[in-house]
């Protein structure tokens, strides 16, 4: 492993190589196919060539498609990728404009999650499915083109950032839940309704602090500000259970005489 490839394999891939990815991925598919046609069975039925090699033109549709997609993450407008199709800027964007539209809608990610495998591991398997046939049997042919390896301080730069904005979003999404929570508190009459909005609030005070203390860490330009928030948010949680608790107490009925 050479140090770039070190230095990158910490850093989450962005979506440029996430779409060049699947763009090796969708090539590797082709030419798959494309030397199956090569085994033909003498006693399949009239047509068979055609069917197959219809469905090599899907493949390829296919191909093209993901690499409109891999252009445009890599910021390529659609005036240039319709010249190099031979067609106009408009018809590049209704063409393939659904590809990166649906590609956006999952996620941006070449491999759909729970398959054990990331877009790193499939990069290095395309190496050596590229190094079988080849020549000079070159070991990172396609993964040295990432931009994971190539620029690894900005690509790490990147991933912070992205990270740091998903857990603002999340702190927003908690914070108002901290709100209805606490419209919950205000509008309940049964103490044990109350006692158990209050927990409940707790809850999510518990994880705004561990939000903010892992948004210190992303943001170090307003670190301090971040772990103030955090211990702020852990206190008001620790006040609103100890209060549920009075609640729950003043819930509890008479012993009997």
């Amino acid at each position: 492993m050479t140090d770039a490839s070190e230095a990158a394999a910490t850093i989450p891939t962005g979506p440029r190589d996430e779409a060049v990815v699947s763009y090796g991925l969708y090539a590797k598919r082709l030419s798959d196919l494309a030397l199956e046609l090569l085994a033909h069975d003498p006693d399949a039925p009239p047509g068979d060539r055609v069917r197959r090699a219809l469905e090599l033109g899907e493949w390829l549709d296919k191909l093209v498609s993901q690499a409109a997609v891999a252009e445009r993450e890599d910021g390529a407008s659609w005036r240039a990728i319709g010249e190099a199709a031979g067609i106009t800027r408009q018809s590049a964007a209704g063409r393939w404009g659904p590809a990166v539209d649906a590609w956006r809608a999952n996620g941006r990610r070449a491999l759909s999650g729970g398959t054990g495998e990331s877009a790193r591991t499939a990069a290095v398997a395309l190496d050596l499915a590229y190094a079988r046939r080849a020549d000079d049997n070159p070991c990172t042919v396609f993964s040295s083109t990432l931009h994971v390896v190539r620029y690894p301080e900005r690509e790490a730069a990147r991933a912070r950032q992205e990270q740091a904005d998903a857990a603002r979003h999340r702190l927003h999404d908690v914070r108002t839940r901290t709100e209805d929570l606490t419209r919950d508190f205000h509008t309940a009459q049964d103490p044990a309704d109350r006692a158990d909005a209050l927990r409940r609030r707790a809850a999510v005070q518990d994880e705004t602090a561990a939000l903010l203390q892992h948004l210190a860490t992303l943001d170090p330009d307003r670190a301090d500000t971040h772990r103030a928030d955090a211990v702020q948010s852990a206190r008001a949680a620790d006040a609103d259970r100890e209060f549920a608790t009075l609640l729950a107490s003043q819930d509890t009925p008479a012993p009997a005489p």
